[in-house]
């Protein structure tokens, strides 16, 4: 149903991340809509309950962290993280 607009703003989330990775929220989890970053949060789940307090639960919202993200590299249903 709005997997249209999370892929979207997953893709913003990843076009700021070069500059987050620089700033001193290393490490946290962000709560994301509408190309803006609504809070910082040391656990995924403080994050989710944020977004559902601000958004509700017939709403969308990106959590991510801040992080340097390396690909999952999967062949004949083999998958390493890769470096």
């Amino acid at each position: 149903m709005y997997e249209k607009e999370v892929f979207k703003e997953q893709k913003r989330f990843n076009k700021r991340l070069t500059k987050l990775l620089k700033g001193k929220h290393v490490g946290k989890y962000v709560l994301f809509k509408h190309n803006k970053i609504w809070g910082y949060f040391n656990d995924v789940l403080s994050a989710y309950f944020a977004g559902i307090l601000k958004y509700g639960t017939d709403s969308w919202f990106v959590i991510d962290r801040i992080e340097e993200k390396r690909p999952i590299l999967c062949y004949q249903f083999n998958c390493t993280e890769g470096k």
